[in-house]
């Protein structure tokens, strides 16, 4: 009877531990890029999950500044450079001419999403260091996980503004929505946030992860 009693002790324990059936810990969801969003449960513009440093994701270097530096921070380098990740866990291939520039980077260093403008180059963007003023051609090869991801707030096609659940509101142009670019855009989408180089055009492009295009955007 003592050791029915003890068996029956020891399987209540087991269920009851975060190792019994059942409670095994989630595996959190990664945004797929090209793909439809899986719905991501949202609360006044800041994603329920796991705990991140969210002030390493998007920051503006000098507030009320007129001058918004859309900065992602690394977490992460490859070996021998050829990836590098960030702090929403979006990882980044990097092209092999440039990997030896990004293995003398440091962790934390904040870096910038911008086009690359490269002839006879195969990557779409390149990763600007804030710190060194280097910058190196780099495709995204994973999304962040969703619950880091900035996800689409609001489009209001009247305006021309789309919203972010950082709270931040951009402006796009009225042709990029005729280009085709722009039309399968939808609220719950994720996006990256980057800067361009051209004086003359918007200095941002908002990066629809799940439509894998970007349009040209100010901010405000």
């Amino acid at each position: 009877m003592k050791k029915i009693l003890l068996l029956i002790t020891l399987g209540c324990l087991a269920l009851s531990t975060p190792y019994g059936i059942g409670n095994e810990p989630e595996q959190p969801l990664r945004i797929e890029l090209g793909k439809k969003p899986k719905k991501v449960k949202c609360a006044q513009g800041k994603h329920v999950g796991k705990k991140h440093k969210k002030e390493r994701q998007v920051t503006k270097s000098v507030p009320n500044a007129g001058m918004y530096h859309p900065y992602y921070y690394i977490k992460a380098i490859g070996s021998g450079g050829r990836t590098l990740s960030t702090y929403d866990e979006s990882v980044w291939e990097i092209s092999p001419y440039s990997a030896y520039v990004v293995n003398r980077w440091g962790i934390d260093t904040p870096i910038i999403i911008k086009l690359n403008h490269r002839w006879f180059s195969g990557y779409d963007y390149c990763l600007y260091n804030a710190v060194t003023n280097e910058s190196v051609a780099a495709d995204l090869s994973l999304g962040p996980f969703a619950q880091n991801a900035l996800l689409i707030t609001g489009i209001n096609a009247y305006l021309d503004k789309i919203t972010i659940s950082n709270n931040s509101t951009w402006t796009y142009g009225y042709w990029d929505t005729n280009w085709g670019t722009f039309k399968n855009w939808k609220v719950g989408q994720a996006v990256l946030i980057g800067e361009t180089d051209n004086w003359l055009s918007p200095h941002y492009i908002l990066i629809n992860l799940n439509e894998s295009n970007y349009i040209p955007v100010n901010i405000g």
